[in-house]
């Protein structure tokens, strides 16, 4: 019987990797946008393992800004999460951003939503193998937790983040990571532009 396995996805962490590894941090907000699914293919298809895997489910936690904190931007993001949830097994969890004092909007409750259903998953049997994309090293105790209930968590990174190693989640503790590179990004790439014109 194949592995069920759930893909968590921080999306800031992972967009934001994939623009600096790919695309020298800067360029039209388009670069480093990936298809959840697509990404989730790339990793049953590519695990090292010995047993066949099935994609069960690809779980993307992500923040979005209000109507009343930037219109365009609220828009662009709905429009992005309905494509995504368009396709068979992908389940977007938004996040409305909070304005800190100085002004800016930051994510606030994605890290605390995605390590609680990491863990929550696992202590249900919702999946076999729990894969956790980000380098956020926040998310060491949930993995550290599923580990302990006796099922598989992975991690997913970019490889060309290497000057990041050190900070990747469970470094040295016989957790495997998916290493994706740039052939990788280019095949799970979110080319489209969900801006509204006009």
């Amino acid at each position: 019987m194949p592995e069920r396995v759930v893909l968590f996805m921080d999306y800031q962490n992972v967009y934001s990797g994939a623009r600096r590894a790919f695309h020298g941090g800067s360029g039209p907000g388009r670069l480093g946008q990936v298809w959840p699914r697509a990404v989730g293919d790339l990793i049953c298809g590519g695990a090292q393992q010995s047993s066949e895997r099935l994609l069960e489910q690809v779980r993307v936690y992500r923040g979005i800004p209000s109507p009343s904190q930037n219109r365009i931007g609220n828009v662009t993001s709905r429009r992005q999460i309905a494509a995504w949830q368009a396709v068979d097994k992908v389940r977007v969890f938004p996040h409305t951003l909070l304005r800190t004092p100085d002004g800016r909007l930051r994510e606030k409750g994605v890290d605390v939503h995605l390590a609680a259903d990491l863990v929550d998953g696992a202590h249900r049997g919702f999946f076999d193998v729990g894969v956790v994309f980000s380098l956020d090293s926040d998310f060491k105790p949930a993995i550290e937790i599923v580990r302990d209930i006796g099922v598989v968590v992975e991690v997913a990174a970019w490889r060309s983040v290497k000057r990041d190693l050190d900070r990747r989640l469970m470094r040295n503790e016989g957790v495997w990571c998916h290493w994706l590179d740039e052939a990788d990004y280019h095949r799970v790439r979110d080319r489209a532009s969900y801006t509204p014109s006009g």
